[in-house]
């Protein structure tokens, strides 16, 4: 059995967590979580609060960290990507329906 130990969340204690991610190389030392409500934040190993973003989506749900990016599954297939210092680094297109495909094939002959 694992224990844990709560982390220093002051206004944040209300907010509902989507996903929560532990970082990996130099970001070991940080825990980067995801709220429902669209804020990406990330917790040193004293479980205070390091950085915080609003990803500015209605809502958020799933998180990817990696060495040098952090990846965002945000509502309306949204995909935000931002640079481990938790500056803006791209927002992927939004995925495309098989009936707009199917259209736009059409549409062209």
């Amino acid at each position: 059995m694992i224990d844990g130990k709560a982390a220093v969340l002051g206004s944040l204690r209300s907010s509902n967590f989507a996903e929560v991610v532990c970082g990996k190389g130099p970001l070991r030392n940080l825990v980067y979580c995801v709220t429902a409500e669209g804020l990406l934040c990330s917790f040193q190993s004293s479980r205070e609060l390091v950085h915080f973003i609003e990803l500015e989506v209605a809502s958020a749900h799933s998180l990817a960290v990696y060495e040098n990016a952090i990846a965002c599954g945000c509502s309306d297939g949204t995909i935000r990507v931002l640079t481990s210092d938790f500056k803006h680094a791209v927002t992927l297109p939004k995925p495309t329906t098989p009936a707009l495909e199917y259209e736009r094939n059409i549409a062209l002959g």
